[in-house]
């Protein structure tokens, strides 16, 4: 069964305007429907934007959280990761004051890596525990010298004091001191204890050094104040409270983070483009950029173009948003152009020229007004010269509408539509085509044109055409019987259109 959108394809068709079924899918010319989401539009934008944060780093549920926020002391210990700074999680502080381990406490950690315990029945004499403290005392003043270590250690506490050294400094402080002993008491240690202490000092020394605290304050301030990019990131939460920043966000914030960090081993370069990538993925959602550059643009094509689309601006994500499956690929790309310049991005040349052939087919459809064209034509040879074809006329006019037309008058009735369509398109109709739909507009009005009854009067003169009283002047009107190639054919099986 013909509808009306077929009659316009074939008007194109005969425009060469291809793209009509094939670059832009037919939906675009009619709802039927199937609208794409706001997501689906914004997906491929940013995929021709090459940021795969919108469906990698970044959760698909819109940028939703449903994992918890991840701590400070989280992000910042994958930043450390990121440097190959192992013994982070050892070394670094969970907290600077507070009780901590006792002078002995400390002593006894550095001894047991020598083997001396008094589990083992060989604990330390008094005379090695004063010479193991002096050590200590002096090791962490040539830390604090000559690397800026601060560890609060008080040098004057006796061995069951307090010895200021937070939990979290025992470990790499024992470690440390267990490796410089073992040089002047002739107790070796192993090979782990000394990579374990390397660790432990690279952590403490990337700790103190960096301020990665200060440093993650600083940088979700930037990004907030310069691009908009704010996670809800509280600057008063504890360390190991939750920052507020997505959880689906914190390799991309750890990554940009260890980047600040002047220690370890840099962060190679894929690593910084990915992240950097998430990051701008993350900057266009927050700044609210599609949403408004989409509306933006949208509207921008309906006042300066006449291309209404039915974009509903006031959607969710997961709504229809109103356009045409169809125009869906075109207004992503549109959009990505947009978006562009606010990340340093640009899109590939196939989709620049994707991008303008499309548009201007979109324009050339919206222009052109093909389906009010249609309805147009059909009322005017009806009201011109009584052709009659049966068209089903309706108010809007639908494209998966039923033209209700003769099988055999569907190419005239396009290529008719083709001729009064091409100014608006700027085409040009070759003269074959035009002779084309002057035979057929020819054969069709002696098919199908009804010629009006009319009954003479009274007094006419016999033989003037008057047969008897009251008979009309020319036959009625009988609807032909149509072939199966679409040619109708009278009771007398004369073919009318050959």
């Amino acid at each position: 069964m013909t509808t009306k959108r077929d009659i316009v394809r074939l008007a194109f068709e005969e425009l060469g305007v291809s793209a009509y079924a094939g670059g832009l899918a037919a939906p675009l010319y009619g709802a039927n429907g199937d609208s794409p989401t706001l997501r689906e539009i914004v997906r491929i934008a940013y995929q021709e934007l090459g940021l795969p944060a919108y469906n990698g780093g970044i959760l698909e549920s819109d940028f939703v959280e449903t994992l918890p926020s991840p701590s400070k002391q989280r992000i910042i210990r994958l930043a450390f990761e990121q440097l190959g700074v192992p013994a982070y999680d050892g070394g670094r502080p969970s907290h600077t004051s507070g009780t901590g381990p006792t002078v002995q406490q400390v002593l006894d950690q550095a001894f047991a890596e020598h083997g001396q315990s008094v589990l083992i029945n060989s604990s330390p004499t008094p005379e090695e525990y004063a010479f193991a403290k002096a050590e200590l005392t002096a090791m962490l003043a040539e830390w604090r010298e000559a690397k800026g270590l601060e560890l609060g250690y008080l040098p004057n506490a006796g061995l069951n004091a307090f010895s200021g050294l937070a939990d979290s400094f025992a470990l790499p402080v024992a470690l440390a001191l267990s490796v410089r002993l073992s040089v002047s008491i002739g107790r070796p240690v192993s090979d782990d204890t000394r990579k374990a202490a390397e660790d432990g000092l690279v952590a403490l020394v990337a700790w103190f050094n960096t301020s990665p605290v200060e440093r993650l304050d600083g940088m979700m301030a930037e990004w907030a104040a310069a691009g908009g990019l704010n996670f809800g990131y509280n600057p008063a939460a504890s360390i190991t409270d939750p920052s507020g920043i997505p959880a689906a966000a914190e390799q991309a914030v750890a990554i940009s983070l260890a980047q600040r960090f002047p220690v370890g081993t840099p962060v190679t370069e894929p690593v910084a483009t990915a992240a950097a990538a998430d990051i701008a993925a993350m900057k266009l959602y927050y700044a609210g950029a599609f949403r408004r550059h989409l509306r933006a643009m949208l509207a921008e094509w309906k006042d300066a173009y006449g291309i209404d689309l039915g974009y509903n601006p006031a959607g969710l994500s997961n709504d229809p948003s109103g356009i045409p499956r169809g125009t869906q690929q075109v207004v992503s790309i549109g959009l990505a152009m947009r978006l562009a310049p606010m990340v340093g991005r640009d899109i590939s040349d196939d989709s620049k020229g994707l991008y303008g052939a499309a548009f201007g087919n979109l324009r050339a459809f919206y222009s052109s007004s093909p389906y009010a064209r249609l309805d147009a034509m059909m009322q005017e040879w009806y009201a011109a010269y009584g052709l009659d074809l049966g068209y089903t006329f309706t108010d809007p006019v639908g494209a998966n509408d039923v033209a209700t037309i003769p099988p055999g008058a569907v190419q005239v009735v396009a290529t008719s539509l083709a001729l009064r369509l091409a100014p608006a398109l700027g085409r040009q109709v070759s003269p074959e085509t035009r002779k084309a739909q002057a035979d057929g507009f020819a054969s069709l009005r002696v098919a199908y044109m009804r010629i009006p009854t009319m009954q003479l009067g009274r007094n006419t003169v016999a033989g003037a055409g008057n047969r008897y009283r009251r008979a009309p002047f020319f036959q009625p009107y009988r609807e032909p019987q149509i072939t199966e190639n679409g040619f109708p054919v009278y009771e007398d099986g004369n073919v009318v259109v050959p």
